[in-house]
């Protein structure tokens, strides 16, 4: 092999090999399935073919391969391949063996035939089921070739193909997915040796059928502690309030005795409590590998947008768009002028062929990411269209380097966008270093995974919110001098006091009004009795210059960035000038203390959750804070210290004053400000530059957070499991087929049971009957990660493409089962309805016999009704049955309805 000359390729072509015309220098490699076959030759002749083939619009792939296998490139090895395989002692296989070349598979020339000869698979595959093989399982990393025998035997409904790996699942799973899906399938397996090596043991079955059917969660017993409840919470309350005489009788001690002492153990208490309780508030962002088909499909008309550098990019995701079904159309968008660009190419789109995607590699650009971003949304609002928009280097992912601040900004933005828009945003995409990631790429944009937000790199990942690990580092106090922006505001003010407390020694207040704001005098006077020397200065932190001469003047020790900033307003409000000012507001001062300060003990930015999961309305405040995380990791990346908080709704005084309740309603609780500062202090000591902190009642939350889109984001902490976008459930068929099989009036019934008896596998009931068609899933109790499932499970089973949001699109049963009807092209009963019920009620008495008739004294009234004669009513009536109509019959049946 490694004597043969270089200079060989090999291709994959999606067409029937009677098909397939080869030119010269091209061989017949494989033939896998009924339109999947492979070519080998020389490159020259591959190449010219595969030119060829595109321009015919079939589907090909270059496979990575060091030579042309099964060409006639192959025959110089031929002859010393020969003298080693007969050098060889062959025997025959003790358990049949299917070839896929011709020969006898015991002697050489066999294995000296199978170099040169193709690959016979779907041959093979279809001889072994003409010999009785109706179960067949693949042993290898991945499914391949069982996509390709499932093709060969499409068929024949009692076949089950199953592979026993999946590339990028879990292998236990996978394999344990197939011995399950074998068991259905008839196989017969020793359950012993299969779950004994893991502890399994065969257990008794109770000696009678029963049913056991739990409705309601059982309670749980506290375990105490600082969360606890009785006496704990009167004890934590009391310790909260600072009530030394409430806390010395519950411990059952006298106040008088030693009330210096008492009043210390209170302050330590109150700092412990505070502690404790902020650490069931931290949360980090994870990203968690997703599975894709070998295979994407995509289908429809794309739009690719991207500027003049990029175009290669832009071409590169066409022709993978392309290779899946898609139809694209690459446009070249001026950055100068990317808006009024994109409302001409909406205006001049054809409002008849909608595209059913729009991807745009806009976001390319660093400077202008996040304004194209706002551009897009803006244009493509009102249009029936999925918007997905790509970065390159966008996210933060361990051992890269830290993202670019404007690729960063536009995923927050964009997040704001899902909430405010969420039949419009398909998702954020962040490109590898290098490519696109073809099939991954296609994947994500079908909707198959359910993800809309990824890092394409060897693998897919996508993104998730879990809960930070516990810090270990005993929490941050400052030292020196402490320089607090928007110190004299609700949030910077409270920083200074818990400094003061905590032994800071000077304090710098800086804001746009310095002393001229409300109540500076009040808090300095404060301040200064906790004896911290307190300056009240002001700084418009957007002008450099005057950060500049701040810090030469009062050179602080360590920073904490807490100035607020508006950028409120909704998407379809904000202009670009919007954009800028809540840039220049929260991240440009953060930019410029970061580039003049020197060597620092800590350097803490406040952000907001609006840049982690996103907020209505705050599209250009998230933008904004995400700047602030992308700074944070940029300084952790060269060793400087840093801390980006994405705080979430603090009480009291500040932006969530006087929201409390409304928030509430949401699963957004307000935290206690000495908790949030003790979390803040945690961070601080800790070695993440990220953290968010928010005190959420996440099955709430992620109600309300889900409740027009679904989304992953926070399955891990919604209580649901995390999805892996590429588990599908339910035994895949030919659903239309087996709908037109059936009587017109059954077709609609049986769609809704299939969608209700789905609906009660998802929810975990016995059966269907708990299914009400016209209840809303909503109050069934689906929330984004069921209403996945479900769509997942209906694709499985009816072949149809359906949206990740089709449970909440088609909101009852009834309604799902209506559309699904039509996805089938399948119409509702329209005007045939009144026959075919006619048809369906003379069928059905048509097959009860007349005995039964008797019994249920329906005889006779039947026969009343069509004026025969019921003295003999031994002899068949359904010649007077077909007499009557429709509404006759119904009325009969309904009168007589349970009387027997």
């Amino acid at each position: 092999m490694d004597a043969l000359p270089e200079g060989g390729a090999m291709l994959a072509v999606e067409l029937p090999e009677g098909e397939l015309e080869l030119p010269g220098g091209v061989d017949l490699a494989a033939v896998n399935g009924p339109t999947s076959v492979t070519v080998s030759g020389a490159a020259d002749a591959i190449g010219a073919l595969e030119k060829q083939l595109r321009s015919q619009g079939v589907r090909v792939k270059r496979l990575a391969v060091s030579h042309a296998f099964h060409s006639s490139l192959m025959e110089p090895m031929l002859a010393e391949f020969a003298a080693v395989a007969q050098a060889l002692t062959f025997n025959a296989p003790q358990i049949p063996v299917r070839t896929t070349a011709p020969g006898d598979i015991a002697t050489p020339a066999y294995w000296v035939g199978q170099v040169r000869e193709p690959v016979r698979f779907a041959d093979a595959v279809r001889g072994a089921h003409e010999e009785g093989a109706t179960r067949f399982v693949e042993l290898g990393p991945d499914g391949v070739l069982s996509a390709q025998a499932a093709l060969c035997l499409a068929a024949h409904a009692e076949v089950t193909v199953l592979p026993a790996q999946r590339s990028g699942t879990d292998g236990v799973r996978a394999l344990l997915t197939a011995v399950a899906g074998a068991h259905v399938a008839g196989v017969r397996f020793d359950w012993g040796q299969l779950f004994g090596c893991l502890g399994g043991r065969v257990v008794d079955l109770p000696t009678y059928a029963f049913q056991h059917q739990r409705y309601w969660p059982l309670p749980v017993s506290g375990t105490g502690g600082a969360g606890g409840q009785g006496g704990d919470d009167a004890f934590w309350v009391a310790v909260r309030g600072g009530d030394a005489d409430a806390v010395a009788g519950l411990l059952g001690v006298d106040p008088g005795e030693d009330r210096e002492r008492l009043d210390d153990t209170l302050s330590k208490l109150t700092g412990w409590h505070d502690l404790y309780s902020s650490r069931g508030l931290r949360y980090q962002e994870e990203w968690q590998p997703v599975s894709v088909p070998v295979d994407p499909v995509l289908v429809g008309s794309w739009l690719v947008l991207a500027h003049a550098e990029h175009e290669e990019t832009a071409a590169d995701c066409a022709e993978a768009i392309r290779r899946s079904g898609g139809t694209p159309l690459v446009q070249v968008i001026d950055p100068a002028d990317a808006a009024a660009e994109l409302r001409q190419l909406v205006e001049r789109s054809s409002s008849d062929r909608p595209w059913a995607g729009v991807l745009s590699l806009l976001g390319l650009a660093e400077d202008t990411a996040v304004a194209t971003g706002l551009a897009l949304v803006r244009t493509l609002a009102d249009t029936d269209t999925r918007l997905w928009c790509v970065t390159r280097g966008a996210v933060a992912l361990p051992d890269e380097e830290p993202p670019a601040a404007g690729g960063h900004a536009l995923w927050a933005l964009g997040r704001v966008a899902a909430l405010e828009h969420p039949s419009l945003w398909g998702g954020l995409i962040d490109l590898p270093t290098a490519g696109v990631s073809d099939a991954s790429l296609v994947a994500i944009l079908s909707g198959v995974t359910a993800e809309d937000q990824v890092a394409l790199r060897d693998e897919p990942l996508a993104r998730r919110l879990v809960t930070a690990p516990p810090v270990a580092a005993t929490p941050w106090r400052p030292q020196g001098t402490l320089l607090i922006t928007g110190g004299t505001g609700a949030l910077g003010s409270r920083v200074a006091r818990w400094a003061a407390l905590g032994g800071a020694t000077r304090l710098v207040l800086a804001g746009r009004r310095g002393a001229s704001a409300p109540g500076a005098d009040q808090l300095v006077k404060e301040l200064t009795e906790l004896g911290a020397e307190t300056t009240v200065v002001s700084c418009d932190f957007a002008d450099r210059d005057a950060v500049a001469s701040l810090v030469a003047e009062y050179a602080p020790n360590a920073v904490v960035h807490a100035a607020g900033v508006g950028g409120l307003g909704r998407l379809s409000e904000l202009t670009e000038e919007d954009l800028a000012a809540a840039q220049a507001g929260k991240a440009a001062g953060a930019e410029h203390l970061d580039e003049l300060c020197g060597d620092l003990d800590a350097f803490v930015l406040f952000g907001s959750v609006a840049a982690v999961w996103g907020g209505a309305g705050q599209a250009a405040y998230a933008a904004a804070n995400a700047r602030l995380e992308t700074l944070a990791l940029r300084r952790a990346a060269r060793g400087a210290p840093a801390t980006c908080v994405a705080f979430g709704a603090w009480g009291g005084e500040g932006m969530a004053e006087g929201a409390d309740t409304e928030l509430a309603r949401r699963g957004v609780l307000v935290m206690d400000p000495d908790q949030a500062l003790a979390a803040m202090a945690d961070a601080v000591a800790d070695t993440a530059p990220t953290v968010t902190v928010a005190d959420i009642d996440w099955p709430l939350f992620a109600q309300t957070f889900t409740s027009s889109r679904p989304s992953s984001l926070l399955a891990r902490l919604a209580g649901g499991p995390a999805s892996d976008g590429a588990e599908v459930a339910g035994a895949p068929g030919d659903l239309r087929a087996d709908l037109l099989a059936l009587p017109h009036y059954e077709r609609a019934d049986t769609v809704l049971e299939l969608v209700r008896t789905q609906t009660a596998l998802v929810l975990g009931h016995a059966d269907s009957g708990d299914i009400k068609p016209d209840r809303a899933f909503r109050d069934l109790g689906f929330d984004s990660l069921t209403a996945v499932e479900m769509r997942n499970r209906l694709t499985a089973v009816s072949g149809s493409s359906l949206t990740a949001t089709v449970v909440f699109d088609y909101p009852t049963p009834a309604e799902l089962a209506e559309h699904l009807l039509e996805e089938l092209g399948i119409a509702p009963d329209g005007d045939e309805g009144e026959a075919d019920e006619e048809q369906r009620v003379r069928a059905a008495l048509a097959a009860v016999p007349t005995a039964r008739l008797r019994e249920a004294g329906l005889l006779e009234p039947l026969l009343r009704l069509a004026g025969e004669k019921t003295e003999d009513v031994e002899a068949p009536t359904a010649h007077a049955v077909d007499e009557l109509d429709g509404e006759a019959l119904l009325k009969l049946v309904e009168a007589n309805d349970g009387e027997h």
